[in-house]
């Protein structure tokens, strides 16, 4: 479980034009693989836990629903079994000190449901955060997700541990988030 006193480090992405606090135990995927230039992926194997940081393009959709499309989006794209919304709010400057107010910032939280080794019958809940940071002057749209396995679907393995530390450390990332040189974007 993620402990409130988990040191994190601040670790600069996309080259240095963001910066993001992260605990040392979650591990550049592109260590070991290629990842997108578009995307930056650090994974805790162990804690069967992964981040994604993504600048995508801008998407037509009214402030309040973009979370919740990015959310469908992700589980279209990661050819979820199943998901569920569970919620989707504003975030304030209490929630993001680091980013110009003017920023709409939402969060969508729920559950995936995926297939492990592509066996329906071994299906994994996955706990997806989702904070969709909008840039429409840049035609961008920041998106950074938290996903953490729940447990094996039908198991009888307690979820209180994995739901308990994803929000936790979300929480964390999305405090000490800064963007550093906003060119990322383009435009």
């Amino acid at each position: 479980m993620v402990q409130a006193s988990e040191p994190l480090n601040e670790i600069k992405i996309f080259g240095g034009a963001i910066s993001v606090p992260l605990p040392s135990r979650l591990q550049d995927v592109s260590d070991f693989r290629p990842v997108p230039d578009h995307q930056e992926i650090f994974t805790d194997a162990a804690r069967d836990q992964s981040l994604i940081v993504e600048v995508v393009e801008f998407q037509d959709q009214p402030d309040e629903d973009a979370a919740g499309f990015f959310f469908k989006d992700l589980a279209d794209v990661g050819q979820a079994v199943s998901s569920r919304l569970d919620s989707v709010q504003g975030l304030g400057s209490r929630d993001v000190p680091h980013l110009p107010p003017s920023l709409y910032v939402s969060l969508a939280a729920g559950q995936h449901t995926v297939a492990k080794s592509g066996a329906a019958s071994e299906a994994l809940a996955i706990q997806v955060l989702l904070a969709d940071i909008r840039i429409p002057a840049h035609g961008s749209d920041l998106l950074i997700s938290l996903h953490t396995r729940s447990s094996s679907l039908g198991a009888q393995e307690s979820e209180t541990e994995a739901p308990l530390q994803g929000p936790e450390l979300f929480k964390s990332i999305l405090k000490g988030l800064k963007i550093l040189d906003w060119g990322l974007f383009g435009q």
